[in-house]
């Protein structure tokens, strides 16, 4: 996802116990000798892959960078909302929320069910409710060990304008607590 490549492609790549599934993964395809072939991608969906993965290796930096922007800006419009606490996990070098997160800033938020009268599930709901309808990340696959509520925002595809009506849209809620 993250090099925006065609969908039904993908690179197999991996270094110690990786590279002894790559060698097994290739070791069970079919030629053994051809890019692909075996699951019948196309020499324009390789084209795309490569075209895709030089134009990262270009502008990877920048696209975080800008990502990284959309989610100081959140953080800026949303950590006045009393009893909600706003932090950004930046999944860099420096820190990663989950081993299978990619290089994305994502925007944490966390509140008490009991102080701001809403649950993440009555968050999701109102933020499902307007038009156009905003969908948070609440990922199952962790957890933050919290009694807290908790939502994310992920900045990966969010333009500008679309950034401005998340924000708006969190302040109305949050600060409306239970009274939707």
């Amino acid at each position: 996802k993250a090099i925006k490549a065609p969908n039904n492609t993908g690179m197999m790549l991996g270094k110690g116990r990786g590279a002894e599934i790559v060698r097994a993964v290739r070791a069970h395809s079919f030629p053994h000798a051809g890019w692909g072939r075996g699951y019948k991608i196309s020499k324009e969906q390789i084209v795309g892959l490569l075209v895709a993965l030089e134009i990262f290796a270009e502008e990877g930096d920048a696209l975080y960078a800008e990502q990284m922007e959309t989610a100081e800006y959140f953080e800026g419009e949303l950590r006045d909302i009393p009893g909600v606490d706003v932090c950004i996990m930046p999944n860099d070098e420096s820190f990663h929320e989950h081993v299978f997160t990619p290089r994305v800033p994502r925007v944490l938020l966390l509140w008490d069910a009991r102080e701001i009268g809403l649950t993440g599930k009555d968050v999701d709901e109102a933020m499902a409710r307007e038009d156009p309808p905003v969908f948070l990340r609440n990922s199952k696959y962790f957890t933050y060990f919290t009694d807290k509520e908790w939502r994310q925002i992920d900045t990966y595809y969010l333009r500008e304008e679309e950034a401005k009506i998340v924000a708006m849209r969190l302040k109305k809620i949050l600060r409306g607590g239970g009274s939707r």
